[in-house]
């Protein structure tokens, strides 16, 4: 399957064409360098390819091929409420997700809640840091913290991980990332982490990797 998306605006300079994909390359004063790279890492998960064509003021096409599937089409359900029962011990647990793109954090906590969570959000590391030691001191801890690994200017990943761990030495953190080459996402044991989940996920991948963190404790 072929999708092509094309718009009228500036284009893209000819110097700039073969980075666009990069994470964190970004021409933009206010951007974070991370669109066109989280679109080109979903499209290489579903092992398609995406390639993007532009002039100076002639606007930009971006192509997207995907691999066609023989498998017949099905009508796409939403997890019923007989998920949250086959992990019923996560119904009322605390959750702080961390991630500098509320979109992200929205779906995310969207579908912990759906698990019976309780979600609370942080959209820097600084933040979470906040968040979870505040959640210490008053003796009311987080049962897992998800962190990604790819905040733009910010110490992010391992650090955080470490800063909570220090907090909390036997605390359930979670690393994700966009990017599944990333070493901390292959090891992450070896950095303190007790789980990692590559995105985008699905309901049932988030599920059974914050089941298989918390019961690894």
């Amino acid at each position: 399957m072929v999708v092509t998306v094309r718009d009228n605006g500036p284009g893209i300079a000819e110097e700039d064409l073969k980075r666009v994909f990069e994470p964190y390359f970004t021409t933009m004063e206010t951007g974070h360098g991370l669109g066109l790279a989280t679109c080109y890492s979903i499209v290489q998960k579903h092992r398609g390819h995406i390639e993007v064509s532009s002039r100076v003021g002639g606007g930009a096409t971006f192509t997207i091929l995907l691999p066609a599937s023989l498998k017949s089409a099905t009508a796409c359900s939403r997890p019923d409420t007989g998920s949250v029962m086959r992990f019923s011990d996560l119904t009322g647990r605390r959750i702080l997700v961390m991630d500098d793109q509320q979109e992200i954090l929205h779906v995310s906590s969207s579908m912990l809640s759906r698990m019976g969570m309780l979600a609370e959000t942080a959209s820097s590391t600084s933040q979470a840091i906040e968040v979870f030691a505040s959640a210490l001191e008053f003796g009311n801890p987080f049962d897992a913290v998800m962190v990604d690994l790819t905040i733009p200017g910010g110490r992010g990943d391992r650090i955080s991980g470490q800063q909570i761990l220090c907090l909390q030495p036997d605390a359930c953190v979670i690393c994700t990332s966009g990017y599944t080459d990333d070493p901390v996402m292959s090891d992450y044991a070896r950095f303190g982490f007790k789980g990692a989940i590559a995105k985008p996920f699905t309901y049932d991948e988030l599920q059974t990797v914050v089941q298989n963190a918390l019961q690894a404790l």
